[in-house]
């Protein structure tokens, strides 16, 4: 059962969407996208990323590894990237990296197990057109206290969650951008989905933001994040 459909034009933005929002109980026939387990086979990926263009368990020194480019305020110990911004100025700290293909039915995930804390503060995945690819689409999950879906800057879904939930991913399924989360070794559970247009070539980010100045405390650790190929 569909609960909510719209178009809704952009102006002067060149970007028309239509949302169709599906809960995952509701009978869809698309695929559920499997889950988080795993047994070791995929040379330590989750279960549902048989191959990937980048996976990084964060077991190296370096900060986004050697596939990526970072910013900001990060450090990589005890199997996780640690990510912070002090608050005094409006930042991003993160791994970014482009251009992949198309984004799949297996999407691109992180595997949160901290994240930073502050009225303004918040945690992103991100994924969005390459340079120079089309059509035009950003996509995020961010939490800050409440997890948001955002498509090109509209929150299409919000709810209160905590704590963080510890996988997020994005992924395709037919013209269908899906975000979904999953607490570990559980099923993923769809969050929320738009009817967009997928881009020819991704761009993914992740990492913490600071939307407006304010004191922020902790950091957020990432402990796995992966571009998955199609199966």
């Amino acid at each position: 059962m569909k609960w909510l459909a719209a178009v809704v034009v952009l102006s002067g933005c060149d970007v028309i969407w239509r949302l169709d929002h599906v809960y995952p109980d509701s009978g869809s026939d698309r695929d559920d996208g499997g889950d988080v387990t795993g047994d070791g086979s995929n040379g330590g990926r989750p279960s549902f990323c048989t191959d990937a263009y980048v996976y990084d368990d964060m077991s190296s020194v370096e900060p986004c590894g050697t596939w990526g480019t970072r910013s900001g305020m990060l450090l990589q110990r005890n199997g996780a990237l640690e990510a912070s911004a002090n608050g005094s100025m409006i930042e991003f700290a993160g791994c970014s990296a482009e251009p992949y293909p198309a984004l799949t039915e297996q999407g691109v995930f992180v595997e949160v197990t901290a994240t930073i804390a502050g009225s303004d503060a918040y945690t992103e995945l991100e994924v969005r057109n390459a340079v120079g690819a089309m059509p035009q689409m950003t996509a995020s999950l961010r939490y800050g206290g409440t997890l948001k879906f955002i498509v090109a800057g509209v929150v299409l879904h919000e709810r209160p969650v905590a704590p963080a939930p510890r996988w997020w991913r994005i992924r395709a399924a037919g013209s269908f951008l899906i975000a979904e989360t999953a607490l570990d070794a559980e099923p993923f559970a769809e969050f929320h989905s738009a009817n967009v247009g997928l881009p020819s070539e991704i761009a993914v980010r992740f990492g913490v933001g600071v939307a407006a100045v304010g004191p922020t405390t902790g950091v957020t650790k990432v402990a796995s994040f992966g571009i998955c190929k199609a199966d």
